[in-house]
């Protein structure tokens, strides 16, 4: 009888704690904001939720305990997105899928591979749907205004292993429709869920068959010099113009976190993409904006002069200039050659 009141006792602090852990998350995330518009400590902030693999259940991401493996999933929506409410979110909104594609399978398969804890955003992030009630809506916008800005800190900082899917949720590896616009590849949110530091593996791989992509997209994207290297800043603007969005601030978005701004603007899916860049550029470091000011040659045809428009950062109207060391170590300068949209 004493051991099951010392139980009862014990697991009651164990509520507790949870109960406390949730309101600091929850207050920690709402001091974040500033005025209304500024994501402040942009990179500490983590996702509201993570998915339990062994209980099947979406449980708020402070209860994941970091001893634990996390695997979030990177992947590309397909055409044929098939939803369906689940009990793992608890019904709490439509859960997306490529037709034929079961949550089980990708559960399974992340099991498979070791993992405890995913994020997954058509779980974990609360989806948009045609028949929302104005509440829903209301919900939505609030969470989404910071945490799609800061979703990239869950593949950064806390995974110990990304999984793509390269070709959709849950669907198997194929090696055409490379340039396709739904390719992960050409997406713009997967650029920043490229983890530089862990393991990333691709789902649905062949047997026997190495992954030749990671370890380019590392060398070529690791945001350890971002904001100190122009050629750095470059190169991530330049790979965004040949990727897709499904709204085009969502592109201003990702370049914003991946040039580690020390301030992020919050998301508005409904804003236009020149006033987006206009609010990105002020949160940028200032080492950035001189690379805008200095390496693009010509004046900007948008509400300012001295840096680039998005339309031109993204059209070819413009090409920045940068430095590249020569044979005998002198300085000098390279015309970039952007990609275009494919």
């Amino acid at each position: 009888m004493g051991n099951r009141a010392n139980g009862g006792t014990d697991l009651a602090r164990e509520f507790k704690a949870f109960e406390t852990a949730g309101a600091e998350s929850d207050r920690d995330r709402e001091r974040s904001l500033v005025d209304g518009k500024t994501i402040q400590r942009p990179y500490q902030i983590m996702p509201r939720r993570v998915w339990d693999l062994y209980a099947n259940r979406v449980v708020p991401f402070w209860c994941y305990d970091e001893r634990s493996k996390l695997y979030p999933v990177s992947h590309s929506w397909t055409n044929n997105m098939k939803s369906q409410l689940t009990s793992v979110n608890h019904k709490k909104w439509p859960l997306p899928l490529p037709a034929g594609i079961e949550l089980e399978s990708v559960r399974t398969e992340l099991l498979n591979l070791g993992a405890e804890y995913s994020w997954l955003d058509v779980l974990c992030l609360r989806q948009e749907r045609k028949s929302e009630s104005s509440s829903e809506k209301e919900a939505r916008l609030k969470e989404w205004s910071i945490d799609v800005p800061t979703i990239g800190n869950v593949y950064a900082d806390a995974a110990d292993r990304v999984i793509r899917y390269m070709n959709g949720l849950g669907v198997a590896f194929r090696f055409d429709g490379w340039n396709d616009k739904r390719h992960w590849l050409k997406r713009a949110w997967t650029l920043q869920e490229i983890n530089a530091r862990n393991e990333s593996v691709i789902a649905g791989l062949p047997k026997g068959m190495s992954d030749p992509i990671i370890m380019e997209m590392r060398n070529r994207f690791s945001t350890s010099a971002v904001g100190h290297d122009p050629n750095t800043t470059f190169q991530i603007i330049e790979e965004m113009s040949t990727r897709f969005s499904t709204y085009e601030v969502d592109r201003v978005a990702g370049i914003s976190m991946l040039l580690r701004s020390p301030t992020l603007p919050i998301y508005n899916q409904y804003e236009n993409a020149e006033h987006g860049w206009d609010r990105c550029v002020s949160h940028m470091q200032s080492s950035v904006r001189a690379d805008l000011l200095f390496y693009f040659p010509k004046p900007g045809d948008g509400t300012l002069k001295w840096r680039p428009s998005w339309k031109q950062l993204m059209d070819n109207s413009t090409r920045p200039v940068r430095t590249t060391p020569n044979r005998s170590g002198a300085s000098v300068e390279v015309e970039v050659v952007k990609g275009t949209p494919g």
